[in-house]
């Protein structure tokens, strides 16, 4: 092979003349551009243009042969990652080790796609060679730790991550993971192991990381006083966040990756949040005041209603969408003109929520993709947007804080408030909310009639009966529906009380969001229910991944559903009241304790509304233990009429956001 091409595209590669790289190498001969070399080098060109898969079927070819460059490895298996191929991606990268085993960078590159890829082990299993480089080398360390707590490795990773705080105290990454990872895995030791090590670096400088760490709660606690205290905590922490964006020099993409996670796990506490909510509003809208200031926003004056844009991440056939997506429809027969912003994965409803409402889609929900997203909304120039679960992600607070819209409103599919001065409304459930809501509003509070929003269609159901879960004949199943981080000291004792008291009664219930640890959550259940002198082995079973059809079926298939405390159900309640499974719940004092009580107080079934916590065990042991109550009480949610709910609340939704907005636009030419 002559040198002189070899070197040519060389030259062009290190000045990033791709495209006369390309053209250079089409043009040579056929031997010349088969070379290894030349072909490993246009195929970088093509992947810094953009065009991933014609780079990837050059690499792919080059890695048929026999021998082969290390270089050449490394490429195919970055791009093979980027293209999605990740198991691809992980045999290429152990071919580039083989050939080059000290090379810890690629090693940490090899580590990261392991663990996209769910395959920390196989990342751990090479990792020895590497032993030395992570004494020296924050990156190698920081991606071998991680590797060990992606790897249920807990007690490794801990050890390993004390290490590295120790060795790094300032790094502004490593101490803020640490403190993300010990109230993941270990959330109720996880104050006095923060106390130990110094992990927020000083000075603490506003990165993703800081702001993740800073948010970041235990999702789990052995008392009220605990909890207390972390809320302290994160008060304290975002008023530091609000200052540290305040003096921030990032603009653009950097600092619009600051707002990596929310806060949410607050909401799961039984306890007045509002301040917590108003200090993360206030640092969203510290953080985003540059980039509306770089983009040029003006104030937007405001005019009557007729443009609707509606921006979530759930316009699929989810918990939230079921709850909002009937609005569409009513809301494109008022003759509003409805544009839609669909964030993330879609499905078949978001297909036929298209065929409805003109949809921009936006296929990964990721605050990097605010600048495009940003632009759409103010090319379209809607008069109002509504943001129907606003903290369901970090791209929508962003969007929510950068005002995009004259008037914005929020629903409750986070029933808790934005804290954001830019959120003029928030529509909540009239059936649920409390009498005098306004204190925990930073937005006005607008109530909408009956239950709030207009259910799906009725559901499928599929053929699991009690045998096909495992259920025995003579056992009486108390069925929990909501994730274990809602799991407060509190329902936890109640649900002791309850299997204390029915000892023929059985717990089912689900794992977990990605943010929080199974084996945690695990871990303390079984803690807390030793306390109590029950045998969570035995007297439990723990699920994971139904799909829907299945998840209805176990709801038929159970006798009594426990609502949880503090932040019950909203869609799960529907699940359950349309296959007629008695769900019990204690009233709470926020709306988003309320959402069940407001249905069954809808539908005229307030005995199954608890005035108290042990109101709540003697209700939940009656309807599972006497056969005609259960019975009877499976009739009357069954009842309740699933097709009468369905049209009343679309009777009552549709006039209600109708006369909403009709009354803003009323107001206007006032």
């Amino acid at each position: 092979m002559p040198l002189d091409v070899a070197q040519q595209l060389l030259e062009l590669t290190r000045l990033r003349r791709f495209d006369e790289l390309l053209v250079v190498w089409r043009g040579a001969a056929a031997n010349q551009r088969e070379a290894e070399i030349p072909k490993r080098l246009a195929a970088a060109a093509l992947a810094q243009s953009g065009d991933l898969d014609a780079a990837s079927t050059l690499l792919r070819e080059l890695l048929t042969r026999e021998t082969i460059e290390a270089a050449t490895c490394a490429l195919a298996a970055r791009v093979l990652s980027d293209v999605g191929d990740l198991t691809s991606s992980l045999n290429v990268w152990e071919r580039a080790l083989a050939l080059a085993p000290n090379n810890f960078v690629w090693w940490t590159w090899f580590a990261k796609v392991a663990i996209s890829a769910g395959q920390a082990e196989r990342a751990l299993r090479g990792s020895e060679a590497h032993a030395l480089h992570r004494e020296q080398h924050i990156d190698v360390a920081l991606a071998y730790v991680t590797l060990l707590a992606n790897a249920q490795r807990a007690d490794e990773a801990l050890i390993t991550f004390e290490r590295i705080v120790s060795r790094w105290p300032n790094h502004p990454e490593a101490g803020p993971l640490f403190a993300a990872f010990v109230m993941r895995e270990f959330p109720l030791k996880a104050s006095n192991l923060m106390r130990t090590r110094q992990w927020c670096p000083q000075p603490a400088p506003l990165s993703p990381a800081r702001v993740r760490a800073s948010l970041a709660i235990p999702a789990f606690f052995d008392s009220e006083a605990s909890a207390a205290q972390w809320r302290a905590h994160l008060l304290a922490q975002l008023v530091e966040l609000k200052e540290l964006a305040r003096n921030s020099t990032l603009q653009g993409d950097e600092r619009a990756s600051c707002l990596s996670m929310t806060p949410f796990f607050a909401a799961f506490h039984d306890a007045d949040i509002t301040a917590i909510q108003f200090a993360w509003g206030d640092f969203v809208e510290e953080l985003v005041a540059p980039l509306r200031a770089t983009l040029g926003f003006a104030d937007q004056s405001r005019r009557p209603i007729f443009r609707v844009g509606i921006v979530s991440n759930r316009l699929t056939d989810s918990s939230a969408g079921r709850f909002f997506n009937g609005w569409v429809k009513q809301l494109v027969d008022a003759q509003f003109e409805v544009r839609l912003y669909a964030l993330g994965p879609s499905d078949l409803e978001t297909d036929r929520l298209s065929r409805i409402a003109t949809t921009h889609r936006v296929h990964t929900d990721d605050v990097s993709l605010w600048l495009p997203l940003t632009r759409q909304l103010m090319a379209d120039d809607n008069d109002l947007l509504l943001f129907p679960e606003p903290q369901g992600s970090p791209l929508i607070m962003l969007i929510a804080g950068l005002r995009c819209a004259p008037i914005q409103c929020a629903a409750f599919g986070n029933p808790v408030t934005t804290g954001l001065h830019s959120m003029d409304y928030f529509l909540v459930p009239d059936a649920a909310e409390v009498p005098s809501p306004e204190s925990f509003y930073r937005e006005k509070v607008v109530r909408i009639e009956g239950i709030g929003f207009i259910p799906a269609a009725a559901p499928l159901v599929s053929g699991f009966d009690r045998k096909s879960f495992g259920f025995g004949d003579r056992e009486r199943i108390y069925l929990v529906n909501q994730q274990l981080p809602k799991w407060n000291p509190d329902f936890v004792d109640a649900i002791c009380d309850v299997l204390q008291q029915d000892k023929r009664g059985r717990l089912v219930y689900f794992g977990v969001g990605t943010s929080v640890s199974i084996r945690a959550a695990q871990m303390h259940l079984r803690s807390a229910f030793n306390a109590r002198g029950v045998d969570i082995a035995e007297r439990s079973m723990f699920l994971v991944g139904l799909d829907r059809p299945d998840f209805l079926a176990l709801n038929l298939a159970s006798d009594v559903s426990l609502d949880t405390f503090g932040f019950g159900g909203g869609s799960t309640t529907m699940d359950a009241l349309s296959v007629g499974l008695p769900v019990i719940t204690l009233e709470g004092r926020f709306l988003r304790s309320r959402q069940t009580s407001g249905m069954l107080r809808n539908k005229d079934l307030s005995q199954f509304i608890a005035c108290n916590q042990r109101n709540f065990v003697d209700v939940a042991v009656a309807v599972g233990q006497t056969p005609l109550m259960r019975a009877n009480a499976r009739a009357r949610f069954f009842q309740t009429g699933w097709t009468a709910t369905r049209a009343e609340s679309s009777r009552s939704c549709s006039r209600n956001l109708v006369e909403f907005f009709e009354s803003l636009n009323r107001q206007q030419s006032a």
